[in-house]
């Protein structure tokens, strides 16, 4: 009997695979406990309409992605703060603040998507690598000025 496995079944295969069981496996066990549906060509019509769907979402989302992508790439971020003589900060800067100054261009980046090698304490140029959806890198020039009195 052919069967569209709903879930993974171990030892069997993944969720969306077309599989042919015994007729009692598919009747005994992976149909009453839902893990598996007969796989009728109205199930596999709807199965492929799914995965269509499915297949045109994620290629708007990689499109999205590659679009924020470009637009970080042509972007400076420079950002204001307090500083003493020597140029050190009085506050560090964190993924939140970049994430904030993004938002302030229109760009929405959560703050756990950006990483920062080192930790920024003073003035001058750095780069944070920020990860986009679906693997995505794009390095970000980043300006710490001080903020003129």
């Amino acid at each position: 009997m052919k069967v569209l496995l709903q879930l993974k079944v171990p030892h069997l295969g993944n969720a969306g695979e077309i599989k042919n069981v015994s007729d009692g496996y598919a009747r005994n066990f992976l149909i009453p406990k839902k893990l598996a549906v007969v796989a009728t060509p109205e199930v596999l019509s709807e199965q492929q309409r799914t995965h269509d769907l499915n297949l045109r979402h994620l290629e708007k989302e990689i499109a999205s992605a590659k679009s924020i992508a470009g637009t970080l790439k042509n972007l400076q971020c420079v950002l204001k703060r307090k500083a003493n003589k020597d140029g050190h900060l009085y506050a560090g800067v964190h993924p939140r603040d970049i994430a904030l100054e993004l938002q302030q261009s229109g760009i929405h980046i959560e703050e756990s998507s950006i990483l920062i090698s080192g930790h920024i304490k003073s003035l001058g140029a750095y780069t944070a690598t920020i990860t986009l959806p679906h693997g995505i890198e794009v390095t970000l020039p980043i300006e710490i000025a001080a903020i003129q009195s």
